[in-house]
């Protein structure tokens, strides 16, 4: 958010689309439960081309990515490039953050408290 706020000053600009894809993100599982579970699937094993090339792009670059980002932030800042520099952290925390967000999202819906009397009872035959 403080690198947005950096880039764009006017905060409903940034903060509203933000906020709607973190939203989304959550709701996702109960809106479309398929694509949701595939998608969690995609991120942590992979079935598709697309899906391995991002796993394998993470696995490279994620472990040098303290150092990279350090080195990116001060020596952006350095040569004129510091608002480059804020907009590829705020659209690559912002990714990370509804990512996220989907993925636990996806993992704590089978458990929701609310559907369990219901799921039980239809594995029971019960209606």
């Amino acid at each position: 958010m403080r690198a947005w706020a950096n880039i764009i000053p006017q905060v409903w600009v940034w903060l509203v689309p933000l906020v709607a894809a973190y939203v989304l993100a959550w709701a996702f599982p109960a809106i479309s439960p398929k694509l949701s579970a595939r998608l969690l699937r995609e991120q942590f094993a992979p079935e598709t081309r697309w899906g391995r090339g991002c796993l394998t792009l993470f696995l490279v670059v994620g472990p040098a990515g303290g150092a990279l980002g350090a080195s990116v932030g001060m020596y952006g800042s350095r040569f004129g490039e510091g608002s480059v520099v804020m907009l590829v952290l705020a659209v690559l925390t912002s990714a990370v953050a509804v990512g996220g967000a989907q993925a636990f999202a996806q993992q704590v819906w089978p458990k929701r408290p609310w559907a369990q009397s219901v799921d039980s009872s239809l594995k029971n035959g019960v209606r």
